[in-house]
Parts: C-alpha cells; sequence; structure tokens
C-alpha cells in the first residue's frame, strides 16, 4: 500500500494502484472502499482538502490545497 500525504504532509490515506483499495484512518475509525478507475474521492480533515483519483491500475493522482473558509 502507497502512503498518501496532504499539502501540509500528513498522513490521509493509504492506496492500493493494483486493486482500488483506499483505506483512511482518522480518529480511531477505519474506513476501507475501491475507487474505481476514473473516479475520485474527496477528503477533508482540519483545513487541508486532498483529491485522490484513480486513473489507472497503476496510478492514483493526488491534488491537496488549504479548503476555502
Amino acid at each position: 500500500m502507497e502512503v498518501i500525504k496532504d499539502c501540509q504532509s500528513h498522513v490521509v490515506c493509504f492506496v492500493d494502484a493494483k486493486t482500488g483499495l483506499l483505506e483512511s484512518k482518522y480518529k480511531k475509525q477505519i474506513t476501507r472502499m475501491v475507487i474505481p478507475i476514473g473516479s475520485e474521492i474527496t477528503i477533508i480533515r482540519d483545513e487541508t482538502q486532498t483529491v485522490i483519483k484513480r486513473i489507472s491500475e497503476s496510478a492514483f493522482e493526488v491534488l491537496s490545497s488549504l479548503a476555502a473558509a
């Protein structure tokens, strides 16, 4: 599993590009989901917004920025 970090270098989640599995751990809760190719998920934590898009069986695209107030 590959580590995904936000623009402030905080760990957001772990992903497996081949299977599309995304695992997010936050405040003692674990969320697991499969992201189909071409789909995306947005994770907002505190003031940071991270968009994770599965672009192929070998890669995810990650865009992270400070969330608008």
